[in-house]
């Protein structure tokens, strides 16, 4: 549906594997990684990146509430030769195991299905969410690494394509390098609308900028 890969029911983990030094083989890390809260038919492990000592996992087929396939994210760190999951900050306060747009997330948005991650920064592509423009427009969401939590950079305004429309599907892939963050818009289904002939597709970049600091006086 929506150009979506179908996702098998074939569990909730994923395996990694690891090597340190040049021509030493990989060797597998067990057990294997699992959403605490995962459920067959949640697809985790659809996608995966990693950085240094973290890594995020994709589970775009996970049901959020009552909207199928809204999907989801968990953050891991290595600890020792393990890995451990990390908790995220919630906008509204509160922490969460995974990463998730919450009571905002809709069905068939397939929050996911693309991860990123380099260093402090995260990436979430959600190709399948609808925006003001039209269905399947897509977005990502920028997560930052702060006091000991992921905390999520776009509560307001979301990753988004200038010029990108009704099925566009933007943040179908995402990658990210410091403070830039690209996003793909396939158009895999062609624009809708457009007789499913314009899938040219496209790629947005963005530059994470920070203002600098403003003076606030207080009255005595």
């Amino acid at each position: 549906e929506d150009g979506y890969p179908s996702i098998p029911d074939y569990g909730d983990g994923v395996l990694t594997s690891q090597r340190n030094l040049k021509h030493v083989p990989w060797a597998l890390q067990a057990p294997p990684l699992t959403a605490a809260d995962g459920a067959v038919g949640d697809g985790f492990g659809y996608s995966v990146d990693v950085s240094g000592d973290r890594l995020v996992i994709g589970a775009p087929g996970m049901d959020i509430g009552a909207a199928a396939d809204a999907g989801a994210a968990y953050a891991f760190a290595r600890s020792g030769t393990s890995w451990e999951p990390v908790v995220v900050t919630l906008t509204g306060g509160g922490n969460s195991p995974r990463l998730d747009l919450g009571t905002e997330g809709r069905g068939d948005d397939f929050f996911g299905a693309s991860v990123a991650i380099d260093r402090e920064r995260i990436v979430v592509g959600v190709y399948g969410r609808d925006h003001a423009v039209g269905a399947d427009a897509g977005e990502a969401f920028a997560y930052g690494w702060k006091e000991g939590a992921w905390r999520l950079e776009t509560p307001i305004d979301p990753l988004f394509g200038s010029d990108a429309g009704a099925g566009d599907q933007v943040g179908r892939a995402v990658a990210i390098s410091g403070n830039r963050a690209l996003l793909g818009a396939p158009q895999i289904d062609g624009r809708l609308g457009a007789g499913a002939t314009d899938t040219d597709g496209a790629g947005y970049v963005y530059i994470r900028t920070v203002g600098p600091p403003n003076a606030v006086i207080s009255a005595e």
